[in-house]
């Protein structure tokens, strides 16, 4: 599975994920303390760039990737999520494919 998207450089669109396990929806997104967009040369980190990213809600996460440091082009990543539980992260399956435009 895989995640498409399109990231509008120095824009406030916004990037809305319902992470699931076995088809469902996870009880409460805002558990997760940290999360990491692993695009290979770049790491997109909440803890570094805590304003990239909304942890608060409880049915989603929500990345504001306009202000990252992506390049204009094609990137493939990863997610890893991090809470009291899972403290060395979980790295989720679904690949996240993002075309970085500047308009």
């Amino acid at each position: 599975m895989s995640i498409e998207d399109i990231v509008w450089l120095n824009r406030n669109n916004a990037l809305e994920l319902q992470l699931q396990v076995n088809n469902k929806a996870i009880e409460d997104h805002s558990l997760i303390s940290r999360a990491i967009l692993n695009f290979g040369s770049v790491i997109i980190d909440s803890d570094a760039s805590p304003a990239l990213f909304d942890l608060t809600q409880t049915d989603r996460l929500i990345f504001k990737l306009g202000g990252s440091s992506l390049t204009e082009g094609e990137h493939h990543g990863r997610l890893i999520t991090y809470d009291a539980d899972n403290v060395n992260g979980v790295v989720w399956g679904t690949r996240i494919f993002v075309s970085v435009v500047s308009i």
